[in-house]
């Protein structure tokens, strides 16, 4: 596998896990992209000590923007299966990036890829229609980190970068006379602030502000100067956010209920920031604890990181 150090090793980075976890299942060398002198599979043994036949797979699972700035990735002597560990092609889709659109499928194809391993339901099914040869294989969240400590609760939070969509949810909801508290901070200490809220908002939705660093500088004073889309696929906080006990409040994706988030029994799903707002201000705080105790349960069976290595196995196996 060719990554980075911070995706392999970092303790901040819920990425790492996931690694941890592949590297885990069985004989797997890993090889950082900044050691190697040029993008290419003999290079990658080279640094590891190995030839390129005692490999079966060869797994990319490195930052998008690097694989696009190289010609192309050199395979000689490689007779294996080419994967391409993809968790940012959302973006290839998503309304607010446009500057990506397309860029996600060029390079798999420039670079002769077998298959993509995509985060992303719908990313999925468009990534096939562009032609990439896309597995879902959807996010997680780290159990070394994240479980309800099942102690008292009450209120309701949120956490993440203030990206534009999630900016206007927060001050809407706060318009209505909802009190929500950012717990963002430091990663580590991230499962005991969430297990001190009762429900726990969770915004995916990409947000759209007209003209650029203009537009961003008055979307920072007045948040509603965005136009929110739909979500292409759920973020790993929609697992942290369950994990972590919260009932989660989560945007509407079609692909929540095939992962486990059944509406009214293991999350709450809203469409408009109103309705949000009137789910928070009608739910009894005994339907938040059922909803977020029965969250906890469904991702501790079900979306660890190291169940996604076991899939991601079986995935393989089955190609």
């Amino acid at each position: 596998m060719i990554t980075h150090p911070d995706l392999a090793t970092g303790q901040n980075r819920s990425e790492s896990r996931f690694v941890s976890a592949l590297v885990g299942l069985e004989d797997v060398v890993t090889v950082y992209w900044e050691d190697l002198p040029q993008p290419s599979v003999s290079a990658a043994c080279s640094v590891s000590g190995n030839s390129p036949t005692d490999f079966e797979v060869c797994v990319f699972f490195v930052r998008f923007r690097f694989l696009q700035a190289i010609s192309a990735v050199d395979w000689s002597g490689f007779g294996g299966a080419r994967i391409l560990l993809e968790h940012d092609a959302w973006m290839n889709y998503s309304p607010g990036h446009p500057q990506w659109h397309g860029a996600f499928p060029a390079v798999y194809k420039r670079d002769r890829f077998d298959a993509m391993f995509s985060t992303g339901q719908r990313t999925t099914e468009l990534l096939r229609h562009d032609g990439v040869n896309a597995v879902w294989l959807p996010k997680g969240y780290s159990d070394d980190v994240f479980t309800d400590l099942e102690s008292p609760r009450s209120g309701v939070c949120t956490f993440g970068t203030r990206w534009p969509s999630r900016r206007a949810l927060i001050a809407h909801l706060r318009r209505r006379g909802i009190n929500i508290t950012d717990v963002s901070g430091p990663f580590e200490s991230l499962n005991d602030r969430l297990n001190a809220h009762a429900v726990g908002v969770v915004c995916n939705m990409p947000g759209i502000v007209p003209f650029g660093r203009i537009g961003r500088a008055v979307n920072r004073v007045v948040p509603a100067y965005v136009r929110s889309a739909p979500a292409v696929e759920p973020m790993i906080k929609t697992f942290e956010t369950a994990a972590s006990g919260c009932a989660p409040l989560i945007d509407h994706l079609d692909e929540l209920e095939d992962l486990g988030f059944v509406s009214g029994t293991t999350c709450l799903t809203y469409r408009t920031f109103d309705e949000a707002a009137a789910i928070l201000s009608s739910t009894e705080p005994s339907t938040f604890k059922i909803i977020g105790a029965a969250a906890a349960a469904l991702a501790r069976t079900r979306h660890t990181w190291t169940h996604r290595a076991l899939e991601f196995r079986d995935l393989l196996s089955a190609m």
